[in-house]
C-alpha cells in the first residue's frame, strides 16, 4: 500500500537525520537525505498539496554572476 511506503520513507529519513548529526559532513548522509527528501515530496500522497512556487529562492553558485 502507498500509505505504508510513504511511512517508510518518513521513517528513513528520520533515522538518517539523526545519523547525520552523528556524524556531519558525510556526503553518503546528504546523498540519502536528498533521495529520501525527493521522494518523500514528490510521493503521492502528497498529490495536490505541493506549493506553487519553491519554498526557497534558487542558490547562487560560486564563480557565477
Amino acid at each position: 500500500m502507498a500509505t505504508t511506503a510513504f511511512i517508510q520513507v518518513q521513517q528513513e529519513l528520520a533515522a538518517t537525520y539523526r545519523q547525520s548529526a552523528d556524524r556531519p559532513g558525510s556526503a553518503e548522509l546528504r546523498r540519502r537525505l536528498h533521495r529520501l527528501t525527493v521522494a518523500a515530496f514528490y510521493h503521492p500522497s502528497w498529490a495536490g498539496r505541493r506549493p506553487a512556487v519553491p519554498l526557497l529562492p534558487p542558490r547562487r553558485v560560486h564563480g557565477s554572476t
